[in-house]
């Protein structure tokens, strides 16, 4: 690492300044809702996607995205479809201020209406229709990843 780069962490390391991020959460965005993920700065954790109830087509999709502080969208990431198995991925630092990962739930529906019977994907409020476990703020090389937390599917990891 070069000195700039040192010199400019170390400062942040000592004002304190957004190297800190909270432990996984459920978080209410109008009718939906997404889960807000991110590990402290150069720290990892795990969190296990457990489902509790599903869509028409027996499963959940989920879709990630990397997010910064004003709640822009920075990057997607990826996307899972689950079943009653469940998912565990390992998540990272998403990076500097109040960058975040965001995970979404989506399902499948069979609606009827005036012009018939057809499946629709929606966006769900994910605490009603998973829960989350997680290990949060261990070490990323012996810490909670390890062989049984993958990065994939949903690429939540570092810059």
């Amino acid at each position: 690492m070069n000195f700039k780069k040192t010199l400019v962490l170390s400062i942040m390391a000592l004002t304190g300044m957004a190297l800190v991020a909270d432990e996984p959460v459920f978080v209410k965005e109008g009718d939906h809702g997404f889960i807000k993920i991110g590990a402290n700065f150069a720290l990892c954790g795990s969190i296990t996607f457990t489902p509790k109830k599903f869509g028409t087509d027996g499963t959940i999709k989920l879709f990630s995205y990397r997010y910064d502080g004003s709640g822009k969208k920075i990057a997607d990431l990826g996307t899972a479809t689950i079943d009653q198995t469940g998912l565990t991925q390992e998540y990272q630092w998403a990076g500097f201020g109040d960058t975040h990962f965001r995970v979404y739930a989506k399902i499948e529906e069979v609606v009827t209406d005036f012009s018939g019977t057809r499946k629709i994907i929606k966006v769900v409020d994910p605490k009603e229709y998973l829960d989350i476990s997680f290990r949060h703020n261990l070490g990323c090389i012996v810490g909670p990843a390890g062989p049984n937390a993958p990065k994939e599917p949903l690429n939540l990891i570092g810059q």
